[in-house]
């Protein structure tokens, strides 16, 4: 079994470089299901399962939870060792593991909506096209943020799901509406900037970390925020990110031809520390303009 966070990150990493996509899901609650070759698809059996192993252990928190058609199995850390344990319709026991403890967050399972497994791998097959050997993780994602995930093997892409069970969207980054939602989700906690921008990557922000370090936070069009830091910090003055209107990058990326071109932007305080411009670019033009949209190209230098 690989490092939990180590395995996800990869996979998330591999999509960001193959610009693969994770399409809306959908799908109504699966019904009733009774095979003894699939108990945890059950409804409410994958809870109570994660549920016996906790307390089986004497603990409220799992450093990972990991379910199939079959098993629920959940690492816990106890006195600073990592113990597996899994169960499928008996009593829990304890299982070889080599997962190991580095930083995860650890989480209540009781604050992820689980209960009917099945409904979520349907959910994943809607989005990923595949239903081999699917499995849902619980595990800290990157950085504290503890998310489910949907796999199957052979590997397709991972669906994420919030705790709510609320499935994570596909974002069209070149339209107002989801340009607003990935604004949002970088800015959580960081309501103000040394650079906002749009790449093919996706949305991303920048801002002042501690002790002289950036931070930045990344999200793509089809996976959770990533969040990363360098020993560096801008010298830029900081700006507001709730001035950043989605609605004229539209515009402008429009007029410069997107989607058709490759067009991005980059939104900082260069040309002024208390009137942040916005730079666009489309791999011949760069235009300059105020965050309400008016060129000041000849007004700035390049």
């Amino acid at each position: 079994m690989p490092k939990p966070r180590i395995a996800v990150a990869i996979i998330a990493l591999t999509l960001l470089i193959t610009g693969c996509s994770i399409p809306g899901g959908g799908g109504s609650p699966s019904p009733t299901v009774t095979s003894d070759a699939a108990p945890m698809l059950v409804p409410g059996t994958a809870e109570k399962a994660v549920a016996k192993i906790l307390a089986a252990t004497n603990q409220t928190l799992a450093m990972q939870v990991v379910i199939t058609a079959q098993t629920a199995t959940a690492s816990v850390l106890i006195d600073g060792r990592v113990e597996t344990w899994q169960i499928d319709s008996g009593r829990p026991k304890r299982v070889e593991t080599d997962v190991t403890y580095v930083d995860q967050a650890l989480f209540d399972p009781e604050r992820f909506d689980f209960y009917d497994v099945a409904h979520l791998f349907r959910k994943a097959t809607a989005a990923s096209g595949s239903d081999s050997n699917q499995r849902l993780e619980i595990v800290d994602y990157n950085a504290g943020q503890v998310l489910m995930t949907v796999t199957s093997r052979p590997e397709s892409f991972p669906v994420f799901f919030f705790a709510d069970g609320t499935q994570l969207p596909r974002l069209d980054l070149t339209k107002a509406q989801d340009m607003q939602i990935a604004l949002e989700a970088v800015s959580k906690d960081a309501p103000y900037a040394t650079l906002v921008g749009l790449n093919e990557q996706g949305f991303y922000l920048e801002t002042r970390g501690p002790e002289d370090t950036t931070i930045r936070m990344l999200r793509p069009e089809n996976l959770p925020v990533w969040k990363s830091s360098r020993k560096s910090a801008s010298e830029l003055a900081t700006f507001p990110v709730a001035k950043v209107r989605p609605d004229v990058i539209e515009s402008w990326f429009t007029k410069l031809g997107a989607p058709e071109k490759k067009v991005s932007v980059e939104i900082d305080t260069r040309d002024s520390p208390t009137n942040p411009s916005m730079r666009f670019f489309n791999g011949s033009d760069t235009v300059v303009t105020d965050l309400n949209g008016k060129e000041i190209t000849d007004q700035v230098a390049s």
